[in-house]
């Protein structure tokens, strides 16, 4: 082995370890710059928001809740769709959960995934989807207060009395969307999925 590849075998693994140690530094003072901010290249709704405090925040927040208010929403059953607003059927952006979720956006407990996520950054922004809320209870008034939500109305069983005897009248089940059912179902989507929210119902009988 010449001279020259014996110092390349020794040098090569000494200048990839210096390469580890300065980024371990710099993700270090990176760390410590940021400690009360989002960190590097993270991204909500594609406004960066890295660097950004707390009280930074607050405007891209309100922004985008706002926004939230006005996606629509649909309840299909067939022959009927449904279709409000987040707000009427009692959607609505997290904004604490956005908040901690932005503010803790690569940060891990494990310093080696935490570095990990803080290598990727630098080449592929960290994008942490909106979180929603509902209220069930808006849901549920919202199908009861729909046009059309009642197809058949239901008609309870009765007795009429008719030259002496009873007579018994029988019921209607009805056609209708179940509100508690069409809100539950709503409630689900919204935990896993992502704005427009869209459910499709049957007709309860």
């Amino acid at each position: 082995m010449s001279r020259w590849s014996a110092r390349l075998l020794i040098g090569a693994p000494l200048v990839l370890f210096g390469l580890l140690l300065t980024a371990v530094a710099a993700w270090g003072v990176d760390t410590m710059v940021h400690v009360d901010q989002v960190n590097r290249n993270v991204m909500i709704a594609g406004v960066p928001v890295g660097g950004f405090t707390e009280r930074d925040l607050e405007p891209i927040l309100d922004e985008l809740a706002a926004t939230t208010a006005t996606g629509t929403v649909v309840v299909a059953a067939p022959g009927l769709d449904i279709t409000v607003t987040n707000a009427e059927a009692g959607i609505s952006l997290d904004s604490e959960a956005m908040r901690l979720a932005l503010l803790d956006a690569g940060r891990q407990s494990n310093p080696v995934s935490s570095f990990s996520t803080w290598v990727g950054a630098l080449r592929n922004p960290v994008r942490i989807e909106p979180i929603y809320v509902i209220d069930v209870a808006v849901a549920e008034e919202m199908i009861r207060s729909a046009p059309g939500w009642v197809r058949v109305a239901p008609i309870e069983p009765s007795f009429t009395a008719e030259s002496g005897e009873f007579v018994v009248n029988k019921g209607v089940d009805g056609e209708y969307i179940d509100p508690l059912f069409a809100a539950e179902a709503l409630a689900a989507e919204v935990a896993f999925g992502a704005s427009p929210f869209s459910v499709d119902v049957n007709w309860s009988a």
